[in-house]
């Protein structure tokens, strides 16, 4: 699909932002791809797991640097990759088969590749506050958005934010301008005054507040279980990979164990590579839920909060023009956690299980 003659336009809410949608990650994946091999199952019993420079992410880095994997009787090997819409496009374009993307991307991915609409089986996090409208400090509100240039990126979960602080006051979305950005490169254009407000998460919107360039005008506390990040899955790789599947689970498990026992050291470390001390990591992580695995099975139920946000998001996106009528809905696998669980110890508490620290 060739490209738009512009990279700004109007945030509408009908059908024909369906098409920016579809342009917005085909072009991600058209700029990202080569002749890809699928990475995620090594045939000799190995995962790789793409992570982004997100706090969620490193909690698999350090289940790596601590040899937690090879504890559980798993071969992980982690691919770097420079932002969370790049693993979303390592998906699509074939390179990897299991990631961890938000729902929203999931949804994404089934409108684009109705064949590989994923199996989820973990929910990672929950933004409670971590997902947030950032303006320039002399726009004070949401109404001081009109006719102003509002830098999101291509997942639709900063669009839909945005969408939604809009609605609630009433605004037209066509008197905003959207830009469309990497996040990374959000607070530089904060800073050269390209663009007046911006949807950023952990870590870019620590360096956004502590720089000054913007304040918080809405974040994700006004839609709680909204905005979730899952473990998705090929559903054609599922159960061939169930075994280590399942460890990895357990290894994710560990790794919050393990920070939570000794949260300075881990913070410090897994800060690091995001740029981030240990007391930056900790504010990143303020506005994210961690739930242990004996807390999931209920969320994965079909009635829990992981059904429920595909509803809510799938309805909300179709009825915006995101998506099309009969899209299918990624799946929801609660077995893999409920034989995680079966092993003894594979119950400690996370680093933050009920509330943001």
């Amino acid at each position: 699909m060739p490209p738009r003659p512009a990279d700004q336009a109007p945030l509408r809410g009908g059908r024909g932002s369906g098409r920016v949608r579809v342009w917005l990650l085909c072009s991600a994946v058209a700029a990202l791809a080569s002749a890809g091999v699928v990475k995620a199952w090594r045939g000799d019993g190995a995962l790789t797991l793409p992570i982004g420079p997100v706090p969620v992410d490193r909690y698999f880095a350090l289940a790596e640097r601590d040899g937690l994997p090879g504890a559980h009787d798993l071969r992980l090997q982690l691919d770097p990759q420079p932002g969370t819409q790049e693993v979303v496009a390592a998906y699509l374009r074939e390179e990897h088969w299991l990631v961890p993307i938000s729902t929203a991307d999931a949804l994404t991915i089934c409108s684009l590749q109705a064949r590989r609409c994923p199996t989820l089986i973990l929910v990672l996090s929950e933004s409670a506050g971590a997902d947030q409208l950032m303006a320039r400090p002399w726009i004070h509100s949401v109404q001081d958005l009109r006719g102003k240039r509002v830098a999101v990126g291509r997942s639709a979960v900063g669009r839909d934010l945005l969408m939604g602080a809009l609605e609630r006051e009433g605004i037209d979305p066509a008197q905003v301008r959207l830009v469309t950005m990497p996040m990374a490169a959000m607070p530089a254009s904060l800073r050269r005054g390209e663009v007046d407000a911006a949807v950023l998460a952990p870590p870019y919107s620590n360096a956004v507040q502590r720089l000054g360039l913007a304040r918080s005008l809405e974040d994700s506390r006004s839609s709680p279980g909204e905005v979730l990040k899952v473990l998705a899955v090929d559903p054609a790789r599922l159960q061939q990979a169930r075994p280590q599947l399942v460890r990895l689970l357990r290894v994710w498990q560990a790794a919050h164990a393990a920070a939570a026992a000794e949260p300075r050291q881990a913070r410090t470390w897994m800060g690091k590579a995001i740029g981030l001390n240990a007391t930056g990591f900790q504010r990143a992580e303020a506005g994210l839920l961690y739930h242990p695995l004996v807390q999931q099975p209920p969320m994965l139920k079909p009635e829990g909060l992981l059904a429920w946000n595909l509803q809510l998001v799938a309805s909300r996106y179709h009825s915006r023009g995101w998506v099309e009528e009969g899209v299918p809905r990624p799946a929801v696998d609660a077995s893999l956690v409920q034989e995680a669980l079966q092993t003894p110890g594979a119950q400690p508490s996370l680093t933050s299980s009920a509330a943001p620290k």
